[in-house]
Order: C-alpha cells, then sequence, then structure tokens
C-alpha cells in the first residue's frame, strides 16, 4: 500500500514521513492572492492555520522528502483563469507552477483540464495527477487526460448498482 499524504509545513512533512508517507502533497504561498491560492485552497484558514508553505518552506520540505525517498506533487488546483487582462492570471499560474516544478516537485495536482491543456500548450511536461477536485465520471475522460499525460485520476461515480458501473 502507498500512503499518501497532505502536509502544511516542514514540521507537518516530518511528522508524516516519520509515520511512514510515501507521497505527500502540498502547495505554496502565492503574491497574486491575499486569502487563496493558486493551490485552490486558503493560504491561512478560519482558524489561522498556514495551508500553504512558504516558497523557503517548500523547497525545505521537497529537499527533506527527496532525501527520504519520498515523492512530491504540487497542488496547484485552481480553476482556469481565462479573463484578466494580459493574461496577468495565467502568466502568474504558469510562473508558480514552474517555480515549483524548479524546486524539484515530482508531480502537479491539477483540477482543472483548461489548466492541463494550458500547462501542456506552454510546454510544461511534468507529470499530472487529475486532483480529487476533477470531475472524471467516465472512462472517455480518463482516456483524454491519459492523452494529455496525466498519469493518475479518480473516478466519481454516483451509480450504484454494480451493472452500470465502468
Amino acid at each position: 500500500m502507498k500512503l499518501k499524504v497532505p502536509v502544511n509545513s516542514f514540521e507537518s512533512a516530518v511528522r508524516q514521513i516519520q509515520a511512514g508517507a510515501d507521497e505527500i502533497y502540498m502547495g505554496m504561498d502565492d503574491s497574486v492572492f491575499t486569502n487563496m491560492s493558486f493551490s485552490a485552497r486558503a493560504q491561512i484558514t478560519s482558524h489561522g492555520v498556514h495551508s500553504t508553505l512558504s516558497p523557503s518552506e517548500f523547497q525545505k520540505t521537497v529537499d527533506y522528502a527527496h532525501s527520504k525517498n519520498v515523492s512530491v506533487n504540487f497542488t496547484v488546483n485552481c480553476q482556469y483563469m481565462s479573463n484578466s487582462p494580459h493574461n496577468y492570471l495565467r502568466q502568474k499560474y504558469l510562473e508558480h507552477v514552474v517555480c515549483g516544478i524548479d524546486m524539484g516537485s515530482d508531480a502537479l495536482i491539477v483540477s482543472d483540464i483548461g489548466n492541463i491543456l494550458f500547462l501542456r500548450t506552454q510546454g510544461v511536461t511534468a507529470p499530472v495527477i487529475a486532483g480529487s477536485y476533477f470531475n472524471a465520471f467516465n472512462s472517455e475522460t480518463l482516456h483524454i487526460l491519459e492523452e494529455l499525460g496525466v498519469i493518475r485520476a479518480s473516478l466519481k461515480t454516483s451509480v450504484q448498482n454494480e451493472e452500470n458501473m465502468i
């Protein structure tokens, strides 16, 4: 069994890895948003808990995880942003993604097909995982994701009987 866990700080990464995590996933602060992040999570929750890591803490966590042979997935789950002057938000998203890749992330967690397409057209070849926010309901969607280089996805279904399952 592979244990994949979220982390929101270097300290939580150390604890999770010492507890046996094989893979961690985390987001990183960005300079664009005050409350939310490109990870589609609040940078600081209503309880005052930081849910994304600063860039320096992100780098330190990647380095530690890799020293323990633990994979790092970078959450960049925000929805595709199509309208902003001079494509400002898309460019900042791309810069954010490239920064995480340059810091050593092993894969990107993306939950919007528009963002997957955008990253691929921009030459980003990093492995992509369709995040849990991504709605893949059938094998046709999974086939399209596979063609886009997505290496892992969760199939969602509301079907309750076995005869209608894929």
